[in-house]
């Protein structure tokens, strides 16, 4: 199109209070970032600067739109009332390669809120990513969390990450401390309590059987009943990020169990004990 394209370098990291890593990160990031692309825009003789978020976005969750509203940055997709499904329609009508291309993310959000930021961290992310990528993998995350990499994926690609776990392993484990792939089971609610009921055989998923799993609930302490062929069942009792912090920390020997016992755990049942 003629554009000419200008690359400016910004060194984020070097923001503290972008690198802390607090709730308003994005805020703090953007902030640094648009204030160096107006002083270089302003330089080439430019009165305008404009992003890329659109109509999909929520102001409400997002820190970083405060920044641009006070830079006075335009985002003409916004502006428009243009959301992502929009936008892939027309830039798919229009021939454009990147119609498809999956959602990707800053790379800081693979970091927890409240930890300092680092290149390593970053860097190791990236790489761990770059290695699902190759193994075929689409549209995931990896998280760190307590120097192990939390791996999302779709529902869809479950069945691969199992047929693939150990050329994932071999990838992720040179750096991180454990690889662990979370699933977030969706259940109903009963008497107040959430079940899951998979306490017939015929009802309980394939990875309970296939691969090492730990069944964690984090607000529900009776639920081993539901899930009796656990092999590994813990009680974080309430799901505060602090609360899962220290659930890894326990399971990866880095920390002590220090609950006291507590028979209710087993509801009456003794199939729960074994």
């Amino acid at each position: 199109m003629g554009v000419p394209l200008r690359v400016v370098e910004a060194d984020i990291l070097s923001v503290p209070l972008a690198a802390a890593n607090g709730p308003d990160r994005c805020y703090h990031c953007k902030r640094a970032l648009f204030a160096l692309l107006w002083e270089a825009a302003r330089r080439d003789g430019h009165t305008l600067l404009l992003d890329g978020t659109n109509a999909s976005d929520d102001a409400g969750d997002r820190p970083g739109l405060r920044a641009l509203r006070e830079l006075e940055v335009r985002s003409p997709l916004r502006e428009c009332g243009l959301t992502k499904a929009e936008i892939r329609a027309q830039s798919k009508k229009a021939g454009l390669f990147t119609w498809n291309k999956p959602a990707y993310a800053c790379l800081a959000t693979r970091i927890p809120t409240g930890t300092a930021i680092t290149a390593g961290d970053l860097e190791r992310v990236e790489a761990a990513e770059g290695a699902l990528f190759a193994l075929g993998f689409t549209d995931f995350r990896v998280r760190l969390l307590s120097g192990a990499a939390r791996i999302q994926l779709p529902a869809d690609q479950w069945d691969r990450a199992s047929e693939q776990r150990e050329a994932i392993r071999k990838a992720l484990s040179p750096r991180f401390d454990a690889v662990l792939l979370i699933l977030s089971v969706e259940g109903f609610a009963q008497y107040n309590v959430m079940r899951v009921k998979w306490n017939l055989p015929i009802k309980q998923p394939w990875y309970m059987s296939e691969v090492p799993t730990i069944v964690a609930s984090l607000t529900y302490p009776n639920m081993l009943i539901d899930v009796p062929m656990a092999r590994c069942y813990a009680n974080a009792y309430m799901n505060h990020p602090e609360a899962v912090h220290a659930l890894i920390e326990k399971l990866m020997g880095r920390s002590e169990f220090k609950g006291a016992y507590n028979d209710n755990v087993f509801c009456g049942r003794w199939e729960t004990r074994f």
